[in-house]
């Protein structure tokens, strides 16, 4: 069904087998054909010749109009994509001494990322012996999470988290969305 180089299965001209088993349009069974009588028989009903399994012997071929099926193609693979939503996850980052401002804004990005159907990354930096603090960072982590579940935007999906230099949590929109 394939050829060499794509996705594509062959079609009229391209179909290199001497004879084929051919299918016609309604999915009767026709019998083994040279390829050129196949060729023929599917110009006389205005069909194209397409390979459908180029692995048997001999290959099995279908008189089909290729355009429409490649439409339909489309069309369902588009129908498949429309229906999934991929959740990115956005990461904010702060550190233990960021302003009481900046935290506003944090807190205001993290309800717009989760109103969007994203996951939100909060993680704290520490630098150097702010690491020995790590407690105000938890505070931090805690006051904004306190806000977005106040907010109903979202829920704690992975609790703080100390990771080497860095304290993190994740948090996920809430399920009313």
């Amino acid at each position: 069904m394939q050829t060499d180089n794509s996705n594509e299965p062959r079609v009229n001209h391209k179909i290199k087998s001497y004879q084929v088993m051919l299918i016609d349009e309604t999915g009767q069974k026709i019998g083994v054909k040279n390829t050129n009588e196949a060729l023929s028989l599917a110009q006389e009903r205005g069909f194209d010749l397409v390979e459908i399994n180029g692995k048997a012997f001999p290959p099995v071929c279908r008189l089909m109009d290729y355009g429409k099926y490649k439409y339909l193609q489309k069309k369902k693979k588009a129908e498949i994509a429309k229906g999934s939503k991929v959740i990115k996850t956005k990461e904010l980052q702060l550190h233990p001494n960021t302003d009481e401002h900046d935290i506003n804004t944090i807190i205001n990005k993290t309800l717009a990322f989760l109103k969007e159907g994203d996951k939100v990354k909060l993680v704290v930096k520490f630098i150097g012996r702010e690491i020995m603090h790590n407690h105000l960072g938890r505070e931090k982590l805690d006051l904004i999470t306190k806000q977005i579940i106040a907010a109903n935007e979202g829920t704690i999906e992975v609790a703080p988290i100390l990771e080497g230099k860095n304290l993190f949590v994740v948090l996920s929109p809430s399920k009313q969305q």
